[in-house]
C-alpha cells in the first residue's frame, strides 16, 4: 500500500549513506531528512533499509559541543537537529552517543523553564522545548532530568485564551501546530518523571487547569 511513496524516498539518498532534504542526490545527508525517513518507514511498516549506514552519516554532523547540526562545519549544534538525532541512535542501538547527545541538550535549559533553540539563543520557545523534552524521554535513564515544575510552568504559560499555545513568550497567538507542540511537551515530561519500579509516590502531572 505504502511502498511506491516509500520508494520514492530514495531519491534523497546521500552519498554518504544518509538522506538530504534539500535535493535529491546530494553528497551529505541531514540529520531532519534522515529522521523523516526513518518515521516514514516506521510508520509504514517497511523495515528501513541502510539504517546502519544512516546512523554512521550522523557523525559528520555532529559538533564540538555534543550536538548535532543539519550542515557539517557549523559551530553550533541547533536543539531540533540534536533531538532528532537522539530519536535515531535510541532507536538504532547507541544509547551513549544519545546519551551524550542528551547531555548537550541539557544545557540549553533556561533557567525559567523551557529549552532554548541553541547556545546562541537568549529566550527558549515551545519548538525546541517539546522536541527536546521528546527526544530526553527516549535516553534511559535521563542524563539529567528538567525540573518538573518550572518546565511545566514554561509551557503552560504559553497557553492562550482562546484555548491553544503560542510558541513563545512574545507571540500572543496560539496555532495548531504549537498547541501540538505543547501536547507532545507536557506529555514527554510525564514520561521523563514517571516514578521508577518500585516506587509508591503518585507522578507529578504536568495537567493544566485552563478551561
Amino acid at each position: 500500500r505504502y511502498a511506491p511513496a516509500i520508494d520514492g524516498l530514495n531519491r534523497y539518498r546521500s552519498a554518504d549513506g544518509g538522506y538530504a532534504h534539500e535535493r535529491e542526490q546530494a553528497e551529505q545527508g541531514t540529520v531532519y531528512a534522515a529522521y523523516l525517513a526513518e518515521q516514514a518507514y516506521r510508520d509504514a511498516g517497511i523495515a528501513w533499509p541502510g539504517a546502519a549506514h544512516v546512523i554512521a552519516s550522523l557523525d559528520a554532523l555532529r559538533t564540538a559541543d555534543g550536538g548535532y547540526t543539519n550542515h557539517p562545519g557549523t559551530r553550533s549544534a541547533t536543539t531540533t537537529a540534536t533531538a532528532a538525532a537522539i530519536v535515531l541512535l535510541a532507536r538504532y542501538g547507541k544509547p551513549g552517543r544519545a546519551q551524550q547527545a542528551a547531555a548537550f541538550l541539557a544545557t540549553l535549559r533556561h533557567p525559567d523553564g523551557g529549552y532554548r533553540a541553541a547556545a546562541p539563543v537568549l529566550l527558549p520557545d515551545l519548538l525546541s522545548t517539546a522536541t527536546a523534552l521528546y527526544a530526553e524521554s527516549l535516553c534511559e535513564p535521563a542524563a539529567v532530568k528538567p525540573p518538573f515544575s518550572m518546565t511545566a510552568a514554561f509551557i503552560e504559560g504559553l497557553w492562550q485564551n482562546t484555548g491553544g499555545f503560542s510558541g513563545h513568550a512574545a507571540d500572543a497567538v496560539a496555532d495548531v501546530e504549537y498547541t501540538f507542540y505543547a501536547l507532545l511537551a507536557l506529555g514527554a515530561l510525564a514520561v521523563i518523571h514517571r516514578p521508577e519500579a518500585g516506587d509508591q509516590t503518585q507522578t507529578q502531572r504536568p495537567v493544566s487547569n485552563r478551561r
